[in-house]
């Protein structure tokens, strides 16, 4: 394996400025089995049933986490959930912190080693800041490291603080993008309805940084409930 030095040292190639460590080897048998044990521990019960799509998609995210090239997603991008209500899209971002937690995962970011663990915050949320407070409200959301924006798409397209209109989650994105910040998301939509409700200069840099991953809500069931 390459040593953290010369691993960072790599980050002045990538496009991204990012770089993942390898965290391998690993059992994916025994990986599966903490992956669904925190799924069954976030519903409160055992009644946990996963479709060939989710259970592709969580068994290609446990990849993603450890660096492993074998990875169907491109492992120097972070992860855009796409799916409707009740894909699993909010508890799976949770889930993946959580699994982050035990090894401590980290990563490299323009020659700095980072922790790969992120803020889970809506995007219901950091508007309400934005009107509570102004842009002091929404400034650390701009900085973060690692930035998991939860239900994007469902906030107000324009925000009002003192007769200061802004559309919040389009200045969050563009401001995180030109730092070269690792943001995931989850969204209740589409590709294409995404591009609608902002513009194409913030899907694209949307489309630049993620991994799109599409989550079949039909495949997903946890005995009748919808998170």
């Amino acid at each position: 394996m390459e040593s953290i030095k010369s691993l960072l040292s790599e980050t002045q190639n990538q496009p991204s400025g990012i770089i993942r460590f390898k965290y391998m080897p690993y059992s994916m048998n025994i990986c599966k089995h903490v992956w669904f044990g925190f799924a069954k521990k976030h519903i409160g019960d055992n009644k946990l049933t996963v479709g060939a799509t989710q259970a592709n998609v969580w068994t290609e995210l446990i990849k993603y986490i450890h660096g492993d090239e074998d990875c169907g997603y491109d492992l120097n991008k972070s992860v855009c959930l796409i799916g409707k209500t009740g894909a699993g899209k909010s508890m799976t971002m949770e889930i993946i912190n959580k699994y982050i937690e035990i090894d401590n995962v980290m990563y490299a970011r323009d020659g700095r080693k980072m922790p790969f663990k992120f803020s889970i915050v809506t995007s219901r949320e950091i508007v309400s800041e934005y009107q509570s407070k102004g842009y002091d409200g929404i400034s650390k959301y701009l900085v973060i490291g690692n930035l998991c924006i939860d239900d994007l798409g469902s906030e107000p397209e324009m925000s009002n603080h003192y007769g200061a209109k802004l559309d919040v989650i389009t200045e969050v994105i563009e401001a995180r993008y030109s730092k070269g910040l690792m943001t995931h998301f989850t969204s209740n939509l589409n590709e294409e309805l995404i591009k609608e409700r902002y513009n194409d200069r913030v899907y694209s840099r949307i489309l630049h940084q993620c991994n799109m991953i599409i989550m079949n809500d039909k495949d997903f069931r946890i005995d009748g409930k919808q998170d």
